[in-house]
């Protein structure tokens, strides 16, 4: 049962003691409740209710105070981290009390009213720091989680981690670039772990394994040194009947020290029985299965954050998103940051100012085999941005969109190149495709009529129920000898395989000399012969000044 009460205080609140998805009901509006109270006696399902209505990813209950159970306080485990108070009835003084400290910081740190979709994991990761700053969270201190990604994390985001909804490569970005805008600072390292270099997930499966072969099919035993005759061999070659006789001289091993000693360990394979004394070691990642080496490791440190003054403003007023595209590529755009563009160039070209005459867009997505929509990675973006350098370009959770813009005079001929351009670069996005998957492309057009143009700026993000262009995986190749980031680079730079490095130079310097040593090696008998006479010049002038320098001691003296 779902319903909103009022209590002594004046303040409405949702009383919830079953899941509902508040956002997609129309029956709830934003301005319907002031806070949200749940009232279940079963711990299980907190998180069933938080997952459709939660004061993060809900706008209708962003920021809003939210009450449990007080029966459920200490057993909910990191959940507690989006409940603000644990009370037996709405009419607490703690309610009371709870909404005016809540209240006051909103309003100190102009905290907004959420509206927009949340469209890509770095508007979510601004959510989480937002809460933070309503809550007067500033300094964010990590703690030590058996099921972390991390081992150790801040325990919000590990909730919202664990729904899949964002990666933890991304939430590391995101403060990482935080912190070098100023807007986040580090106080103090907690922990310095190493992690997968990869997906940078902290729980790996450490084994010893072959330097020859790599197998993981190793026994240890020790090595004795026998003094009387310096034999040093492993310990089974000792073993005779029970005894430890010695294989070279054949005499008996007795007391440890006086006899023999045991100076080292060593490793046998049994899969190609090579031995050695120190074995590598590999670390095998559970997320995603890499199999790095110790030394490749990546090193993460792990601090307390501090959400700076700076940073509150940013966060609360939403001066950048924080995407790591921003600010590795000229032509990304943010989100919010692209939908303005849009609205900037359709009021130009709908008043006639300039030469702007409208825009266009091209929407790139993904379908697998049974025409499911697939979320796009960081590698696409990077790719796209890459690819269409003149082009502003940016990217929701499903799609990337490509805008141009349409000048007087040029419409005809801009629209059709601007479909060639995508279309025959899109080509190498549909490399990053796996088996059985499909890049769409679909083109989108304002310019002409006031109606059309309203509702192209209302549905530009929208994905077309038909595309335009389709490219299977197997209408493009996939090199196997180089990634597709460096098959894409060497497309775009003819030049790429040209520019000549310091080894390349050193090796073209060794083969000169090589060669110049052949031709010595290689000389006609006439030149061999000149260059022994000329060796014999000197050696006559030698003698020749010796035999001056004798005579004159000897007679001349």
């Amino acid at each position: 049962m779902r319903n909103i009460v009022t209590n002594k205080y004046g303040y409405r609140i949702l009383v919830c003691d079953e899941p509902v998805w508040v956002e997609f009901r129309p029956e709830y509006k934003a301005d319907d409740f002031d806070a949200v109270f749940i009232n279940i006696p079963y711990p299980n399902d907190v998180e069933l209710i938080l997952k459709g209505l939660n004061p993060i990813t809900c706008n209708k209950a962003a920021y809003k105070p939210f009450f449990a159970a007080r029966t459920l306080e200490g057993k909910i485990g990191n959940y507690e981290e989006m409940i603000d108070a644990f009370i037996d009835g709405v009419d607490e003084e703690l309610v009371l009390s709870t909404f005016k400290t809540l209240e006051n910081y909103r309003l100190q740190y102009g905290v907004p009213q959420e509206k927009g979709v949340v469209t890509n994991h770095y508007l979510l990761i601004l959510r989480i720091f937002r809460y933070f700053i309503s809550r007067n969270h500033l300094v964010l201190e990590p703690k030590v989680m058996e099921k972390s990604a991390m081992g150790c994390a801040f325990p919000l985001a590990e909730c919202l981690h664990d729904w899949g909804l964002f990666h933890i490569n991304e939430y590391f970005s995101w403060v990482d670039m935080g912190v070098a805008k100023g807007s986040l600072a580090y106080r103090k390292t907690v922990y310095r772990m190493h992690v997968c270099p990869k997906c940078q997930h902290s729980h790996l499966i450490y084994q010893e394994t072959c330097p020859h072969c790599g197998s993981n099919e190793l026994t240890n035993e020790p090595v004795i040194h026998h003094f009387p005759c310096a034999n040093i061999s492993p310990e089974h070659t000792y073993m005779a009947g029970g005894q430890l006789i010695c294989p070279k001289c054949h005499k008996p091993l007795r007391h440890i020290g006086i006899d023999y000693d045991r100076p080292a360990s060593l490793y046998i394979c049994h899969n190609c029985n090579q031995s050695f004394l120190t074995p590598d070691t590999t670390a095998t990642c559970t997320y995603c299965g890499t199999v790095s080496k110790v030394q490749d490791l990546f090193p993460r440190s792990i601090h307390v954050v501090e959400i700076t003054a700076r940073g509150i403003s940013d966060i609360c007023r939403g001066l950048h998103s924080f995407s790591p595209y921003d600010d590795y590529f000229n032509n990304y755009m943010s989100v919010q940051a692209f939908e303005n563009r849009l609205s900037l160039i359709s009021r130009r070209a709908l008043a006639a100012e300039g030469v702007i005459r409208g825009l266009m867009i091209a929407v790139v997505w993904a379908t697998d085999r049974k025409g499911g929509v697939m979320t796009r990675t960081e590698k696409v973006v990077e790719a796209a941005s890459r690819l269409f350098l003149n082009y502003k370009i940016t990217a929701m959770v499903t799609a990337i969109y490509i805008q141009d813009t349409v000048l007087d005079g040029d419409s005809d001929r801009e629209e059709e190149n601007f479909r060639k351009v995508i279309t025959d670069n899109a080509s190498y996005l549909a490399m990053f495709l796996k088996p059985e998957m499909t890049l769409h492309i679909a083109f989108k057009v304002m310019g002409g009529n006031v109606q059309d143009d309203q509702r192209f700026l209302r549905e530009w993000s929208l994905i077309p129920s038909t595309s335009d262009v389709t490219i299977h995986y197997e209408d493009v190749p996939h090199p196997k000898d180089m990634s597709t980031m460096m098959f894409i680079s060497r497309k775009l730079n003819p030049d790429f395989d040209k520019v000549e490095t310091d080894q390349d130079r050193r090796e073209k310097e060794k083969e000169r000399m090589i060669r110049e040593i052949d031709k010595l090696q290689d000389r006609p008998s006439v030149s061999k012969l000149i260059s022994y006479l000329r060796w014999g010049y000197i050696v006559l002038l030698i003698v020749a000044i010796a035999a001056i320098i004798a005579g004159w001691w000897f007679w001349l003296r």
